[in-house]
């Protein structure tokens, strides 16, 4: 693992090379977020995020992220009550397959937290490792007390 703060910029990295269970392979995510403080004059801070997640077994990966590409926003405004938002999409780049998340939260007083967190899934290929998730969209609305 791998991370650099440089300015406004965070880089990152995380691979692997796995060996002793069948072939070895290669796999690893690397991205960057670069945030732009104080936007439009406010306490509000927004971060444009890139990744690109790869994995040498290609079709035979035991995850989603075989080759794929993820654009994001975050918003923290920066306030007493913690709100944020993350949002982002998430493309195979060799495929059709993509999806949407978005996760925002915010207290409420000093014991209370409201939270959202919904993903969605587009043209999921029968072939594709996360076909199985292709029907399991969701909302979550959550409101949770902290003592």
């Amino acid at each position: 693992d791998l991370q650099l703060v440089a300015g406004q910029w965070l880089w990152k990295l995380e691979t692997l090379y796995r060996t002793g269970q069948g072939d070895g392979f290669f796999a690893g995510v690397g991205g960057f977020e670069y945030t732009m403080v104080g936007i439009a004059q406010s306490s509000a801070d927004l971060g444009i995020i890139g990744e690109w997640a790869y994995d040498q077994r290609c079709d035979d990966t035991t995850t989603g992220f075989q080759n794929d590409a993820m654009f994001g926003v975050r918003l923290a405004f920066n306030d007493a009550a913690s709100t944020e938002l993350l949002a982002g999409l998430v493309q195979d780049v060799d495929g059709s397959a993509r999806s949407v998340s978005i996760e925002a939260s915010r207290r409420i007083g000093s014991n209370w937290k409201l939270s959202l967190e919904a993903r969605t899934f587009f043209e999921i290929p029968e072939s594709d490792p996360i076909y199985g998730l292709r029907n399991d969209d969701f909302v979550l609305l959550e409101l949770a007390y902290y003592f």
